[in-house]
């Protein structure tokens, strides 16, 4: 089984961004800080195995980017900049095909924007190749 998280957390750590961004891994109990990524493995499952060796998995992630108002920018244009931004990246380096971009609301905090954006592929797991 192969996991490309540790991977695409490195490689959104390392891009340049049009703002001054925080990348974290989901789930983790910090202190939210504005603007801030996450990402998090949504399914890692066979898709072919021969004789009990995995050739294939389907893999999907799942990154979400939030933002409050970045002075002179809205809380919801700085998500869309910074999707975007991803988006292209993250389709280039890793051939994922973006599943889902949506904007969801914060319930708690309706001065945060969230924009949730899923990628996915069948991952060849001997020759470390992404199927669409």
């Amino acid at each position: 089984m192969l996991n490309l998280e540790s991977d695409i957390y490195t490689y959104l750590k390392s891009l340049a961004y049009s703002y001054d961004v925080t990348v974290r891994r989901a789930n983790r109990k910090l202190t939210p800080v504005y603007p801030m990524i996450t990402i998090q493995e949504i399914d890692n499952s066979t898709s072919v195995a021969i004789h009990g060796t995995e050739k294939r998995s389907n893999i999907s992630y799942q990154i979400d980017v939030f933002a409050k108002d970045y002075y002179p920018d809205s809380a919801q244009t700085v998500c869309d900049t910074l999707a975007t931004e991803i988006d292209s990246s993250i389709q280039s380096e890793y051939g994922l095909l973006r599943k889902s971009a949506v904007n969801i609301p914060d319930p708690n905090d309706d001065r945060v924007a969230r924009t949730t954006l899923r990628y996915g592929g069948i991952l060849d797991t001997v020759n470390e190749y992404i199927y669409h």
